[in-house]
C-alpha cells in the first residue's frame, strides 16, 4: 500500500478515486475521502481517528474495511442512511458535517 509503514497525519483523496483499496493506509490521524468514492476494500485503513467521507451514499465496505477508529463525518442529511447501514452503522460514530 502507499502509506503501510508511516504514521500519516492528514490526507485527502483525490477525486475520481473509486476505490480504497487493500493495504492502503496503517494510521492517518484525518482523511478526507471525496464524493467519488464507491467501495473501500476489506483491510484497506488500519487505524484513522477522524474520516471525512463526502459520499452521499455510504460506500460499500465490509467489517474489517477500517480495522479502528471512531468519528466518521458524512454529509449533511446523510447521517441516517450511514447509520442504517449494517457496518457503518454499527461501527462508528457518524456525524454530520458541512463540507464546503
Amino acid at each position: 500500500g502507499a502509506f503501510v509503514d508511516d504514521m500519516v497525519y492528514e490526507v485527502s483523496v483525490p477525486n475520481k478515486v473509486t476505490a480504497i483499496t487493500q493495504g492502503a493506509f496503517n494510521y492517518v490521524a484525518t482523511l478526507y475521502l471525496p464524493s467519488s468514492v464507491t467501495t473501500i476494500e476489506e483491510n484497506a485503513i488500519n487505524t484513522v481517528e477522524e474520516l471525512y467521507c463526502k459520499a452521499l451514499v455510504p460506500p460499500t465496505i465490509s467489517w474489517n474495511s477500517i480495522q479502528s477508529g471512531s468519528n466518521v463525518f458524512v454529509p449533511l442529511g446523510c447521517e441516517d442512511a450511514y447509520r442504517a447501514d449494517e457496518t457503518w452503522g454499527e461501527k462508528f460514530t457518524i456525524q454530520g458535517y458541512q463540507f464546503k
